[in-house]
C-alpha cells in the first residue's frame, strides 16, 4: 500500500481461500478441547448463536476431524518427527472423543 507517495504497508493474500466455514473447527480436539472444554463448547455455541447445533454441522465436523487425524499423523511422521508422540496422543484423544467415529457429537461437547 502506498500513502502520500510512501510505502505504508503490505496486504499479504498468500493464504486466502474460500472454504467451508465449519472446516475452521477441525483442530478443536487437538488444541482447544484439552485446554478448556468449556471454552471450546462456548466457541461452538457462540458460532451457532446459542441455538441447537444442527446435525449437519456435527456430520461435517466429524468428517473434518477424521481427515485431520490422517494429515496430522503424516505430518508428525515426516515433518515434526520430534513431536510424533504428541500428535499421536492428540489423535488418540480425538478417536476417544468420537468413540472411533461411531459418535456424531464428541463426548467433550455433551
Amino acid at each position: 500500500m502506498i500513502e502520500e507517495d510512501c510505502f505504508s504497508g503490505l496486504i499479504d493474500m498468500q493464504k486466502i481461500t474460500y472454504a467451508d466455514p465449519i472446516n475452521e473447527f477441525y483442530k478443536m480436539e487437538y488444541f482447544n478441547v484439552p485446554i478448556s472444554r468449556a471454552y471450546s463448547k462456548g466457541v461452538l455455541d457462540g458460532y451457532h448463536n446459542n441455538m441447537p447445533i444442527p446435525l449437519s454441522f456435527w456430520q461435517l465436523h466429524r468428517l473434518y476431524a477424521a481427515i485431520h487425524i490422517v494429515s496430522a499423523e503424516v505430518w508428525g511422521n515426516e515433518v515434526a518427527v520430534n513431536q510424533r508422540e504428541k500428535f499421536q496422543r492428540y489423535s488418540r484423544f480425538t478417536l476417544e472423543q468420537f468413540e472411533n467415529f461411531k459418535l456424531l457429537v464428541p463426548k467433550w461437547y455433551e
